[in-house]
């Protein structure tokens, strides 16, 4: 057994050593070869991107401390003093502690993480944490827009029985048999830097390892900022009511476990009530006034624009036709009569103290009708409230989806034949409080996605509504184009059926003036030669 153990220790001393080469130098793992070798090729692209230089770096270590029974915090600035603060002095390992949080945070959601890249890889070899974890850090890291932001999931990998045992290290306090699960989770939250739009979807990603006979449990938290760190530290503390204080026996590390994924779990539906009513708020801005437009004074408005058409005809016709007598002008024509604007009865109408409702009413109405026409502009803003929508919808699936793959993970990885039997049989109670709040926030998460597809049915009928007034704007100037391209063609034809009919005799008359004028220019250059036939011919020239 101690040749065992000395070999483990070993391959876990070497694996220490090739850190820089995670996850590739990991141990045990399910992970295929070419699937860990990408991992570290996606390493190498985004790890400017992703971390910071050492100068910048702070990793916050959370752990438990058997002598005081509680909490405390390590913060680790450089790779050579978390070295020596994991392994001690002589760097010949120390004994893990029974409960240990490794935050991981940036100044901002879209901020490279506090950390270097020798710091996490260390860190993750050093607690063989299993690749697929990489899987979510990758959509953290410095980005003007959101990168990767639909990835999400679960994912597991047990090493509970004797053949699948991972590395026995004594020395570390670790048995080998331990649960694993990483998994990322999203949440609305208030954002103090954008004050047109103050909200934003965050997230969070998670690994959890616990050792089934020790009782040892780890925790990665990745986050743009530090607010699980305060929530866990709130939890953690002596004081707290939650059952994260008290990591005496197994059981109470085991339950202490299922109470902190709850911390995790309950963040992800913090706030999507207060998001949904603000964009609800946000479509009745844009829409409202959709709904109160007067269709009958809009109607009303275009006949009465119309009819200003027709005078303006009128009069260019007056212009050329002579005057009538005073008879005519009583009489008129039907079709030259100009039909009035009707008048609404509530304009006109003096408001009484009884009235004093109805009249502001008439008044916002008044003031609707004012401006009734929407623009392209308010397109654009209800397209980008039906996409927040989808967003929305697409992340409360996510998160619905990685809730129920952890609710079925537990329950079933309690009653598999390798679940220690003692520790199976003193968890029902806690693993059954675990179900029943994750079955409450799955709940409420469907009444929130329930309520984001009524608010995108919705987005998607005022959207019409909208989009209808200037598609019929622009189809009305079009249709005012064409009308007025009809009437200048008939009027080009028209001068050109005129010119047609006048040009021959125009030709005619202008030759016939020529040659008189050749004739007269003739007589005068010597006028006995012509004699008396000149002078008929003349005569008869202007006869004609």
């Amino acid at each position: 057994m101690q040749d065992i153990s000395d070999a483990e220790w070993d391959k876990f001393t070497r694996s220490c050593v090739e850190a820089a080469r995670y996850p590739t130098n990991l141990v045990y793992h399910d992970t295929y070869d070419h699937i860990s070798e990408g991992y570290s090729e996606r390493l190498d692209e985004q790890e400017n991107r992703i971390f910071v230089d050492e100068a910048k770096a702070s990793l916050t270590l959370r752990d438990y401390d058997e002598a005081v029974k509680r909490f405390k915090n390590i913060t680790i600035c450089s790779n050579l003093d978390l070295q020596g603060y994991l392994m001690g002095r002589m760097l010949l390992g120390r004994l893990d502690p029974q409960c240990r949080f490794v935050f991981i945070h940036a100044p901002h959601s879209r901020e490279r993480l506090k950390t270097t890249r020798e710091m996490l890889t260390f860190a993750l070899t050093y607690h063989q944490v299993i690749p697929t974890f990489l899987d979510f850090l990758f959509p953290f890291g410095k980005q003007q827009y959101t990168q990767d932001f639909q990835f999400s999931g679960f994912q597991s990998e047990d090493r509970l029985s004797e053949d699948e045992r991972g590395l026995e290290l004594r020395q570390l306090g670790r048995s080998g048999r331990e649960l694993r699960v990483c998994y990322n989770l999203k949440s609305v939250e208030v954002s103090k830097g954008q004050k047109e739009w103050p909200w934003s979807i965050r997230q969070t990603a998670a690994y959890h390892s616990f050792d089934v006979e020790t009782g040892k449990a780890l925790w990665f938290i990745i986050k743009g900022d530090q607010l699980m760190e305060k929530r866990m530290e709130a939890a953690t503390q002596a004081e707290s009511s939650i059952g994260l204080k008290s990591l005496s026996s197994l059981a109470e590390s085991f339950s202490a476990t299922l109470q902190t994924h709850l911390v995790v779990f309950d963040w992800c539906r913090d706030h999507w009530r207060w998001y949904l009513n603000f964009l609800e708020q946000e479509l009745h801005k844009l829409t409202r006034e959709a709904l109160l437009v007067d269709l009958d004074r809009h109607s009303d408005r275009n006949n009465t624009n119309h009819s200003l058409v027709v005078v303006e005809r009128t009069r260019s016709s007056r212009l050329s036709s002579p005057p009538k007598s005073a008879s005519e002008k009583a009489a008129g024509s039907p079709h030259r009569q100009i039909k009035q604007p009707p008048s609404y009865p509530y304009l006109q109408r003096i408001p009484s103290p009884e009235a004093g409702a109805a009249s502001s009413f008439s008044e916002s109405q008044d003031s609707l009708n004012t401006d009734e026409d929407f623009s392209f502009g308010d397109l654009q803003n209800v397209q980008s409230l039906e996409e927040k929508a989808n967003e929305t919808i697409l992340v409360l699936d996510t998160n619905i989806s990685t809730l129920s793959q952890a609710k079925l993970y537990y329950r079933e990885v309690v009653i598999s034949a390798e679940f220690p039997r003692d520790l199976q049989t003193a968890c029902v109670r806690g693993l059954a409080k675990f179900e029943r709040k994750i079955g409450s926030i799955i709940v409420d998460l469907k009444l929130q996605q329930a309520r984001t597809k009524m608010l995108l049915r919705l987005l998607t009928d005022r959207k019409n509504l909208v989009s209808s007034d200037p598609v019929k704007a622009l189809t009305q100037d079009m249709h005012e184009i064409a009308r007025k391209t009809k009437q200048e063609t008939v009027s080009m034809r028209i001068i050109t059926l005129v010119t047609l009919f006048f040009l021959p005799g125009t030709f005619i008359s202008v030759s016939i003036k020529f040659l008189v004028r050749c004739k007269v220019a003739k007589i005068r250059t010597d006028p006995y030669e012509h004699g008396y036939s000149s002078v008929r011919s003349g005569r008869r020239w202007r006869v004609t």
